[in-house]
This record gives structure tokens, C-alpha cells and sequence, in this order.
């Protein structure tokens, strides 16, 4: 009823339901065949739960008028609304719970993704240090926390919502330009999951969120302005530390 407009951004609104499922390949290295169980965790886990968010988009709009649904706790207050509060506080509870498990996820990834960086020279090697017992990098963990705290006690939570989409676009715009270029200068790598279909693939997905986020920005305010200045900072942390560090590393193994 909004126009195509709303469609695209409600598109990318939406892709945050959508985070969680890319984290699970961050855990590749602690998975006992990750060539298989990887594709078949994202992949199915992504069919059901798109499945399962149709069905109830469908049963909320079959309840609510598009004009009287509740933003902040849709289904919450669709089930309320035709009198049943007790279901209406059950579905809360399951909220609760949903994004618990959702912080936890995206917290094992990202842990991870830093504690590679960390590895690899780009961070300090002191975010790898594992735990003595648990085998896990619990100082990276620890501080990865205290930011969530202190991000979350500051930013709005639309704001937050919107800085994760334009930070997981530009990832993936990323990582689809990677393939490509790697396809070309190392086109001999082992490969034991090759990307299928390229360059088709990673063209398609560099179109798809490159349009999602320039056309948003149009909507946005706050998060189009802070989301630069994130890229910025992390420049500026890339030049200053990882950088240098990579040199040194290439240096000292005769690179």
C-alpha cells in the first residue's frame, strides 16, 4: 500500500532478521566437516525461519490492519488486541528468549571474526589469547561484551538496527568482490566449497545490497551519517596498526 519505495526499504529493514545466519560460518574452524554441515546449516536454517516469517507476517496482517500494527511488539500486540492477553505475554516471553539466543549467536561470531583478525596481525595478539582451560579467547570475548553494553546503553535501538545492515551489506559486498578478484589472481587456491556460478553470483549480490544501501540512505538520518564514520574509523585502525603489522609480518617471513 506504500509503493514500491517502502518495499525496498522495508527490504532493508528486514535484513536484519537475516544476521544471524552468515555467523554460523565463522564457527568453520571449530566444525568437524565444515565443507558440508556449513552450507546445510545456513542454507536450511534459512529456508525455515523465511518460511516461518512469511506465515507470520501473514497471520499478523490477517489480525492487524497494516495501519494498527505495533512497531515496537507486533506480534505481542496483534494477540493482545483480540483478547488473548496470557498467549500475548507467552509470545513476549518467546521474544525474550529469541533475542537472548540471538545475542549469544552474534557474539560467538563475532569474538571470532576479531580473534582471527587478532591472528592474523590486523588487531593486537593480545585479543588471541585463549582461555588456559576452556580453549576459547576470552579476553576478546570480555571486551566484545563491554562495547555491546556500552553501544547499547548510547544508541537508538532503530539506529543500532540500521548501523548492523549497513555493516553486513558492506561485508558482503566484500566478500563477494574477494571472490572475484581471487578467482583471477589465485585461480589455483584449493577450493574445497566453490562459490557456484561465478562471476553471476557475486555480481548479483554486490547489485543487490549496493542497491539496498544507497537506496535507503535517502530515508535514513542518523545512521547515514554515523555508518561513514564507522567505515573511517576502521580505515584509520587498519593503517595505523594493521598495516604496519602485516609488513613486519611479510617482512619477517620473507615475503
Amino acid at each position: 500500500p506504500n509503493g514500491f519505495n517502502s518495499i525496498l526499504v522495508g527490504a532493508f529493514l528486514i535484513f536484519f532478521a537475516y544476521l544471524g545466519f552468515d555467523a554460523i560460518s565463522t564457527a568453520a574452524e571449530e566444525t568437524k566437516n565444515p565443507q558440508k554441515n556449513l552450507p546445510i546449516g545456513i542454507i536450511g536454517s534459512l529456508a525455515i525461519c523465511t518460511i516461518v516469517y512469511i506465515l507470520t507476517a501473514l497471520v499478523l496482517i490477517g489480525i492487524n490492519p497494516i495501519s494498527e500494527i505495533n512497531l515496537q511488539a507486533p506480534l505481542a500486540h496483534a494477540i493482545s488486541s483480540v483478547g488473548q492477553n496470557k498467549i500475548a505475554g507467552l509470545i513476549s516471553i518467546g521474544a525474550l528468549a529469541g533475542l537472548t539466543s540471538v545475542l549469544m549467536v552474534m557474539l560467538l561470531a563475532g569474538t571470532r571474526i576479531l580473534y582471527a583478525m587478532s591472528r592474523d596481525g590486523f588487531l593486537p595478539r593480545i585479543l588471541k589469547t585463549l582461555h588456559p582451560k576452556h580453549k576459547t579467547p576470552y579476553v576478546v570475548t570480555i571486551l566484545a561484551a563491554l562495547i555491546c553494553i556500552i553501544g547499547s546503553t548510547f544508541l537508538d535501538i532503530s539506529t543500532a538496527a540500521e548501523l548492523c545492515n549497513f555493516g553486513t551489506f558492506t561485508s558482503f559486498i566484500i566478500v563477494c568482490v574477494a571472490v572475484l578478484i581471487l578467482r583471477k589472481t589465485d585461480p589455483n587456491r584449493n577450493r574445497p566449497f566453490k562459490v557456484p556460478f561465478s562471476p553471476v553470483f557475486p555480481l548479483l549480490g554486490i547489485l543487490c545490497c549496493g542497491t539496498l544501501m544507497f537506496y535507503s540512505m535517502k530515508f535514513l538520518t542518523t545512521s547515514k551519517i554515523l555508518f561513514p564514520l564507522w567505515i573511517l574509523l576502521g580505515i584509520v585502525i587498519y593503517f595505523i596498526y594493521g598495516y604496519k603489522q602485516q609488513r613486519k609480518i611479510e617482512k619477517n617471513s620473507g615475503i
